[in-house]
């Protein structure tokens, strides 16, 4: 899961950028031709940034993006799945071991037995 989310910032990040330069190209353009006195385009070639389609774009883009960051850094764990019937609460459980091999020797273990079955 964690991959797949990466993947997408990745996606989403690359989407972003791309839409905050062609807003800025169009900005700019805005910027110039509004305090423009000689050589300046016609009223009607004039584009509001704010009023594009773009700027909507890079504002969906921007919040994914955020929204998309936060489900990395806060993703909930995923739970284990137990059957139907059964429950598993790792405090109550007790640990056992499955081979005489995996239980640890401790010093009342040793003394409480035998020297000879040592």
């Amino acid at each position: 899961m964690k991959t797949i989310l990466k993947i997408q910032s990745v996606i989403l990040l690359i989407g972003t950028v791309f839409a905050i330069t062609k807003i800025a190209e169009i900005f700019l353009a805005w910027l110039r031709n509004r305090n423009c006195i000689n050589n300046c385009l016609p009223a009607a070639e004039i584009i509001n940034p704010f009023l594009t389609v773009d700027f909507y774009v890079a504002l969906l883009f921007s919040l994914a993006l955020f929204l998309n960051i936060l489900l990395l850094i806060f993703r909930p764990r995923a739970s284990k799945k137990v059957k139907p019937g059964k429950t598993v609460d790792k405090e109550t459980q007790p640990v056992v071991a499955e081979k005489p091999e995996q239980v640890e020797d401790t010093a009342e273990s040793k003394d409480s037995q035998p020297i000879l079955n040592r």
